[in-house]
């Protein structure tokens, strides 16, 4: 596939090169951190000079601590808490003073960072991140432009801040969600979720395997389930009994949850199905060797997907956001949904079917960020290289 990102000389000023600060917050999954490395290596290619930050490592790390594991139990045990709460917080009272005035106070460190750093422009990927610097612009302590990615195919109002000057949406849809909200249809473009480059430079299926030392005349199933191998339990037990001959590639996330896996793997091994394990890995390799994607719907995770054309089969979503990434992507014939009652059989006749499979890629490539590089990459050097700039 084509590289579509642009010349690293292409955006250097005669006055020097612009600075971009690119802020996120690491929750219990990883994507918004991956997307904000995504927007760094794009951006530094291009020639900004770039630094990443991180605003619950610089502020609140026992919160934060104690807010993940909150969340956790919830969407363990008390699903319906969160979806309730994930869709309907503009119906609490004073939830907007909350998000526009409480919020960022108390990420002071973050505010002392992106103060200090002075940068040309900022790039928020996570809520956090965006209420702090809208503080900042409201207080007009900052005065640059501010974008703001979406990392999810439904718009969350928790994201959207006035004072954001370029929103960079994943689908058409959220243009008229923003308009609902207030915000005008300028302020929106719509490159999709920015992957990593090497997404855009992908080997062949059959030039993956022999890299990863995968045989080539076998079906490739790769498992999935976010950095705390959410749902991939089941979906092993599901894979131990299919009746046509298949490699199921386990990512299982962390030290600790691939440890619990290999464990687990050992009393559903088959003649039919074979298991391998691994723990963090860059996958985009895999994606390409694969031939089914089993996976919680992440917005990330599901982008990666449909750009390299590798049918998903969308299991275990978290409540709240990725519930709902699942009723626009199967609206859209991008992706096949875990059918409870026949998963095994489901998946049989997935791997039997290349019709159906192309089928279902052929649709999410539609929705694929083929130009988001091009996309983000002018939007930002509109803002920042005005005419008066040069």
């Amino acid at each position: 596939m084509k590289s579509l990102i642009l010349n690293e000389n292409s955006l250097r000023n005669s006055n020097g090169v612009k600075k971009i600060l690119v802020l996120y917050a690491k929750s219990g999954f990883m994507g918004h951190m991956v997307i904000a490395q995504n927007y760094a290596a794009l951006l530094e290619k291009a020639g900004y000079e770039v630094r990443l930050g991180d605003a619950f490592q610089l502020d609140g790390k026992t919160e934060v601590k104690t807010g993940n594991a909150l969340y956790f139990w919830v969407i363990k045990n008390a699903p319906w808490i969160w979806q309730a709460l994930y869709m309907g917080w503009l119906h609490i009272p004073g939830a907007h003073f909350f998000k526009n005035r409480i919020l960022p106070t108390r990420f002071k460190q973050t505010q002392k960072f992106i103060l200090s750093e002075k940068p040309d422009a900022i790039v928020t990927t996570h809520p956090v991140a965006t209420s702090t610097v809208n503080y900042l612009k409201m207080k007009k302590k900052y005065t640059g432009p501010l974008f703001t990615t979406f990392s999810d195919y439904h718009t969350q109002p928790f994201h959207v801040y006035k004072g954001t000057d370029k929103f960079f949406l994943v689908t058409p849809e959220q243009i008229d969600d923003l308009i609902k909200l207030g915000i005008p249809k300028e302020k929106a473009m719509v490159p999709g979720i920015l992957v990593s480059e090497k997404y855009y430079n992908i080997p062949t299926k059959e030039e993956a395997r022999k890299q990863l030392n995968l045989p080539g005349d076998k079906t490739i199933i790769l498992v999935m389930g976010g950095g705390k191998g959410w749902g991939i339990d089941k979906t092993i037990k599901t894979l131990a009994n299919l009746k046509n001959p298949a490699l199921a590639i386990i990512v299982g996330g962390s030290d600790e949850r691939r440890n619990e896996i290999e464990l687990k793997i050992k009393n559903y091994e088959s003649r039919i199905v074979t298991f391998q394990v691994t723990g963090f890995i860059e996958p985009s390799l895999y994606f390409a060797a694969a031939d089914l994607l089993i996976s919680k719907p992440g917005g990330l995770t599901s982008t990666q997907a449909f750009l390299l054309k590798l049918p998903l089969l969308a299991t275990s979503p978290l409540p709240g956001q990725e519930d709902i990434n699942i009723r626009y992507l199967l609206a859209k014939g991008a992706i096949a949904l875990e059918d409870k009652k026949g998963f095994s059989r489901q998946i049989d006749e997935l791997i039997s079917s290349p019709e159906k499979l192309r089928e279902i890629a052929e649709n999410a490539y539609k929705l694929a960020p083929v130009d988001a590089p091009r996309i983000v990459l002018e939007t930002i050097k509109n803002a920042l290289y005005s005419s008066n700039d040069n």
